[in-house]
C-alpha cells in the first residue's frame, strides 16, 4: 500500500494580480504559455485573470510567439525554466526570473532581480522614459549642430565660442540623461 501521497500545486506570486492589472492599464495584453496540463493552467488562469495556452511543448512556444508578433507591435516573454529557452530566443524581449537556472539567465535580455512580478512594470516604465530622454537628446543635438556647425564653418563664430558651445551642449545632454534616475519605481520595492 502507498506509504505517502503528495499533492503539488502552483504557487501564485503575491503581486501577480496587481501586475496584470497594471499591464492592462497600460494597454498591454498578457497571456500564459505553459507546458502544464489544461486543468492546472485553467485553475491558475482563473485565479489571476489571464488568457492561457496549455500543454505547449518547448519547440511549439516560438510558433505561438511568431503568431503574436504578426498581430502586435512586439512580444516580451517571461520564462523561468529550461523548457522556455526556445521561446526566450524568439521573443523581441526575453526576461528570466530570479530563481531560474544560469543557462536560462544567460539567454535572456533582462533578468529580474526580485521575485516580484511588478518589476516588469518598473522595467517597462524605465524603458519608456529612457526612450523619451534619448529622443530629446537626439533632437537637441541635431538642432544645436545644424545651427552651430555652419556658424563655425563660415567663420561667424570664433573657435573658442564654438568649443564652449559644444561643451555646453554636451553638458545639457548629460544632465538631461540623468533625469532617468528620477523615474518612479513602484512595484519592485520589496525585500523579496
Amino acid at each position: 500500500a502507498p506509504a505517502a501521497a503528495f499533492e503539488l500545486s502552483n504557487e501564485i506570486r503575491t503581486d501577480a494580480v496587481a501586475t496584470l492589472a497594471q499591464l492592462r492599464a497600460q494597454h498591454i495584453s498578457a497571456s500564459m504559455l505553459s507546458g502544464d496540463n489544461e486543468a492546472n493552467c485553467a485553475a491558475l488562469a482563473e485565479q489571476v485573470g489571464i488568457d492561457y495556452t496549455a500543454a505547449s511543448l518547448p519547440e511549439a512556444k516560438p510558433e505561438v510567439l511568431r503568431q503574436a508578433k504578426a498581430s502586435k507591435r512586439g512580444v516580451m516573454f517571461v520564462g523561468d525554466g529550461m523548457n522556455d529557452l526556445p521561446a526566450l530566443a524568439s521573443a523581441d524581449v526575453s526576461v528570466a526570473t530570479l530563481e531560474t537556472t544560469d543557462l536560462v539567465k544567460s539567454k535572456a535580455d533582462v533578468i529580474l532581480l526580485t521575485r516580484r512580478l511588478g518589476a516588469l512594470c518598473d522595467f517597462l516604465t524605465v524603458g519608456r522614459r529612457s526612450r523619451t530622454i534619448m529622443t530629446q537628446n537626439l533632437i537637441w543635438a541635431l538642432a544645436y549642430n545644424s545651427m552651430a556647425i555652419p556658424l563655425a564653418a563660415f567663420g561667424f563664430a570664433p573657435p573658442w565660442a564654438a568649443a564652449l558651445g559644444m561643451s555646453i551642449s554636451s553638458l545639457i545632454v548629460m544632465l538631461n540623461a540623468t533625469r532617468i534616475l528620477n523615474t518612479p519605481i513602484h512595484f519592485s520595492n520589496t525585500g523579496q
